[in-house]
């Protein structure tokens, strides 16, 4: 309803007022442009979502090659990794601590189900605390190899750092492929790809 100097009479329960026509405009205006910065952040949120995939898949492999390297494990053995070897060796790093590491959890035990003969698949905490790999250990009941205390110098070379990753080694040591982040979407694509495995 319109007032007689160009303004807006609304009415509510208890009173009528008058509400000039600037104000009302410019909250239109607001809400028109809180409405479309909104949009504009949710489509750059998903461009910037799909940067950091494209990035991460393009990212170069480190240009290294192990000889050997020795790890240890909860039961207070040490395991020792000499190249060349019979098969390729998975690396998966991990940390107990890493809530994406456990989230990640089904897809590296079905990944190294999968793998079956055609390599060793190995996890790796990048936190050297045996208490908490005991505790993990025992809580998921993990079916493959679970190691700790590679040197930082391998951690260094190999660029691990980021959990979980997967990182492929070749019977001869050579670095192939790295993945950063959780096996789901172009992860798990390329993982599958690589690997000719269905996770």
């Amino acid at each position: 309803m319109y007032g007689a100097a160009g303004g807006v009479l609304t009415t509510d329960m208890t009173l009528t007022r008058w509400v000039p026509d600037s104000k009302v405009a410019i909250l239109t205006t607001l809400m028109v442009a809180s409405t479309a910065m909104n949009i504009i952040l949710s489509l750059e949120c998903a461009h910037l979502r799909e940067t950091v995939r494209d990035t991460q898949s393009r990212r170069s492999v480190p240009n290294a090659k192990v000889l050997s390297f020795t790890a240890r494990s909860i039961d207070g053995s040490t395991r020792s990794f000499t190249f060349p070897r019979e098969k390729m060796l998975i690396l998966y790093a991990f940390s107990p601590t890493c809530v994406w590491s456990h989230r990640n959890y089904p897809n590296a035990v079905s990944l190294s189900k999968k793998l079956g003969t055609q390599a060793d698949f190995v996890a790796v905490s990048l936190i050297d605390n045996q208490t908490l790999l005991e505790t993990y250990v025992a809580e998921h009941r993990c079916p493959f190899s679970v190691l700790f205390g590679v040197t930082p110098t391998l951690k260094k070379d190999l660029r691990m750092g980021i959990t979980p990753q997967l990182l492929v080694l070749s019977s001869t040591g050579e670095l192939l492929k790295v993945w950063s982040g959780t096996f789901v979407d172009k992860n798990r694509e390329e993982i599958e790809a690589f690997l000719h495995v269905k996770i």
